[in-house]
């Protein structure tokens, strides 16, 4: 098989006192039996771990593998389910994962789906700002 770079391509938009980057993949169980389309999955490089929301587990049927306890960034520890997923970045090429379940106070925001760095530290963030606007990318290498 040829080596190739895959990426997932990055947008910024600004927030009360920051930038938030997200960008669109696909998710689907490990059978791909369901699937379905983010538009706006956060990039989240203070996130350790990928998760997803109630509702996205639902569209795909997931069910939990086991559940682990989980320290928020506000230092709340809370008991979330582990699920098995695929998300295909670009040309098909899918990387299968474990993610987690949001806690249902954090649901209440847009993001259905937050990309930790188990996902980014995979791949090279490449980011560039101009006084308008911020872009980038997430690039994998595949071999």
């Amino acid at each position: 098989m040829e080596s190739e770079f895959v990426s997932i391509t990055l947008r910024a938009f600004p927030t009360e006192n920051s930038f938030k980057v997200i960008c669109s993949v696909n998710l689907q169980d490990m059978a791909q039996n369901h699937s379905c389309r983010v538009e706006n999955a956060l990039i989240d490089t203070g996130a350790t771990h990928t998760c997803i929301s109630q509702e996205i587990a639902e569209l795909l049927h997931l069910s939990p593998i086991r559940s682990e306890l989980v320290s928020m960034a506000d230092g709340y520890v809370s008991e979330l389910p582990v699920y098995e997923i695929e998300m295909t970045i670009s040309l098909g090429y899918n990387l299968p994962l474990e993610v987690y379940g949001l806690p249902v106070e954090t649901q209440a925001t847009q993001e259905v789906l937050i990309i930790g760095m188990d996902v980014i530290s995979m791949g090279a963030l490449h980011i560039e700002s101009t006084e308008d606007s911020i872009e980038g990318t997430l690039t994998f290498w595949v071999g």
